[in-house]
């Protein structure tokens, strides 16, 4: 008697056909376009530099640090600041050589690496006083671009008391009420942000804040900042020792908008879409092929077959088993 043999179909999404290839393909696709929108973002790579966090690094960081000049932080929901016109006050600043001079006995006493202490203080009241001196168009005329932010920490007393310019990613903008000091400031802000050229943290000091901008914790503004380099400012966060330019000078409000974050939004909407449809479009073709797919029958013995099978148990026990006709039977 013959043996039959029932042979299911391969089905399903990822069955192997040319569709499910097709599938696959699309599949790899989605994953090396999710991984490559990733990747072209520099700050996906903020993680690669050392001795400072990045800017995700950095946001987590400022939430466990209060203002670098030890002034209260204000609390509470940002309020728009007014609209505010340059304040210049005539006084002498580093054009003068004797001036400079005296500066530099003063940046004697800054450390770099720590945080501001008592005795920094006079060198800093000094470069708000410079600051309050010019105008942002006179300092900026004189400052020195992308000075790389590594040369700073390696070489802070190459650069200072010497005027630099930013184009800062801010995140967050604090402001406290000043002491007594030789410049005669009232209220200091502090915006903490990146740059281009660098994912990790600046501190820059201002007496004056931009129409439009808003003080708090968690904001995304972008500024240009000119300024004198005082220090690497030194803070713990996330349990380990960062530093940080601390630069004092004046802000102006960038026209442009914020950078994109880590991966842009609309990426992410893009690509998501684009893989739910796929997915989608696969189910439909693997429940359309399900439907097509019949199961495997077997039929019903017949009167025949029957009679055959009892004939075969019959001869069983009296067949010789090297007989041709026997085996030919099965």
């Amino acid at each position: 008697m013959r043996r039959r043999r029932s042979r299911t179909r391969a089905f399903g999404p990822f069955a192997s056909n040319p569709t499910s290839a097709l599938m696959r393909l699309g599949t790899l696709l989605i994953v090396l376009g999710l991984i490559y929108s990733w990747a072209s973002k520099p700050q996906s790579w903020r993680w690669l530099e050392d001795n400072a966090p990045g800017a995700a690094d950095g946001q987590m960081a400022l939430a466990e640090m209060g203002p670098s000049s030890g002034g209260p932080s204000t609390e509470g929901t940002p309020v728009a600041k007014p609209a505010v016109d340059e304040t210049v006050v005539a006084a002498p600043t580093d054009v003068d050589p004797a001036e400079r001079e005296q500066a530099q006995h003063l940046f004697e006493a800054v450390s770099d690496k720590t945080v501001l202490a008592p005795e920094e203080m006079a060198a800093y009241w000094r470069l708000m006083k410079w600051t309050r001196a010019q105008t942002f168009a006179a300092m900026d005329h004189r400052a020195a671009r992308d000075v790389p932010r590594l040369g700073l920490l390696e070489q802070p007393e190459r650069y200072r008391g010497h005027l630099l310019r930013l184009r800062l990613h801010i995140l967050r903008i604090l402001d406290w009420e000043a002491p007594k000091n030789s410049a005669d400031v009232k209220r200091v802000y502090e915006a903490w942000g990146w740059t281009d050229q660098s994912n990790s943290l600046y501190v820059c000091a201002f007496t004056e804040l931009p129409a439009g901008m808003k003080t708090g914790e968690s904001q995304h503004e972008e500024g240009v900042f000119v300024g004198y380099f005082l220090k690497d400012l030194g803070f713990q966060a996330l349990m380990r020792n960062h530093a940080a330019p601390l630069l004092v000078g004046r802000m102006q409000r960038a026209e442009s908008s914020a950078p994109a974050p880590l991966v842009a939004e609309s990426d992410w909407h893009w690509l998501w879409m684009g893989a739910l449809v796929f997915v989608a479009i696969s189910f439909v073709f693997a429940w359309l092929r399900l439907r097509r797919v019949r199961p495997a029958t077997v039929a019903a013995p017949t009167a025949a077959d029957e009679a055959e099978m009892e004939d075969w148990f019959r001869s069983e026990g009296t067949a010789d088993p090297i007989d041709p006709a026997h085996h030919r039977d099965l």
